[in-house]
């Protein structure tokens, strides 16, 4: 079921370029958005979204927006890329991880 669509959830691919790793690096990022830990950068999310299967398709002066294959959405408002997020940011970020299934998805 590798980069499948199944039942409207993405399963995301087992190689994605990103700047995190596979496995334990990226479940505890995973963690961190979930648990609304406040030290999360706009890196930070946009590695975690890649690692999801999320592209940028839209880059305006300060708005990022990231889609999945299904047409999910996530828009990030960064005036720099290594700024820290917002609590709704990772709010936002964190339902993109539910929505993949979790952390099971970074295993």
């Amino acid at each position: 079921m590798n980069g499948i669509i199944s039942n409207y959830n993405y399963v995301t691919p087992k190689r994605q370029n990103s700047s995190i790793g596979f496995g334990n690096q990226a479940t505890k990022l995973g963690k961190q958005f979930l648990n609304g830990s406040k030290n999360l950068t706009g890196e930070n999310a946009v590695a975690l979204l890649k690692r999801l299967g999320y592209t940028a398709k839209e880059t305006g002066s300060s708005h990022h927006v990231y889609r999945n294959p299904v047409g999910d959405m996530v828009n990030l408002a960064l005036h720099n890329i290594k700024q820290q997020l917002k609590p709704y940011q990772i709010e936002n970020v964190a339902d993109a991880i539910k929505k993949a299934g979790g952390l099971s998805v970074f295993a």
